[in-house]
């Protein structure tokens, strides 16, 4: 078995694991989130990543000159994205403006960005994925933007991702 294969293998063992806990049970949020962060990271060691308090400083900074890409489905961006982030459909439109530019993707735990990522890298950007998504950014205290007005809502695709600390609302179909 190639390591292409056997990466696949463990998140689709990660998500299968995830889906089958029910999220109300959970004592420790955050260390879960750590937990299936890191373990992203390890099948992504190929990807620099950067942790949420680290990327939350440095968008706070004078010199801050990167962009920020949402790496998750239009539908999950509609409820909720990390202030400043552009949809990646919309940076895909317009991302060889930004060849200078050093680009962070994200997405729920690191998995999508992580791979869109690659991708980047591959065709010459300076990309970085967020280490443990939008639940890491929530652990992190982060808020949220939904058109221009703060918001603790996160959208997620089923209810097993919603492992969100106290205060901020998980959005499920």
């Amino acid at each position: 078995m190639n390591n292409k294969q056997m990466k696949k293998i463990t998140l689709i063992t990660l998500l299968f694991l995830v889906s089958c806990i029910n999220p109300n049970s959970y004592e420790n949020k955050a260390k879960i989130v750590e937990s299936m962060a890191t373990s992203v990271t390890m099948e992504n060691k190929d990807i620099p990543f950067i942790e949420a308090k680290d990327l939350m400083f440095k968008m706070t900074q004078k010199s801050y000159d990167s962009i920020v890409v949402d790496a998750r489905s239009e539908s999950e961006q509609l409820v909720s994205m990390i202030p400043g982030a552009v949809p990646k459909h919309v940076f895909d439109k317009n991302k060889e403006n930004f060849k200078d530019k050093e680009i962070f993707t994200y997405c729920t735990i690191g998995a999508r960005s992580s791979a869109y990522a690659r991708e980047l890298i591959k065709n010459g950007f300076k990309a970085t994925s967020l280490k443990g998504g939008v639940l890491s950014w929530a652990q992190a205290g982060g808020i949220f933007d939904n058109g221009g007005v703060q918001t603790k809502k996160v959208k997620f695709l089923n209810d097993a991702w919603n492992i969100l600390p106290e205060g901020y609302e998980g959005v499920t179909p």
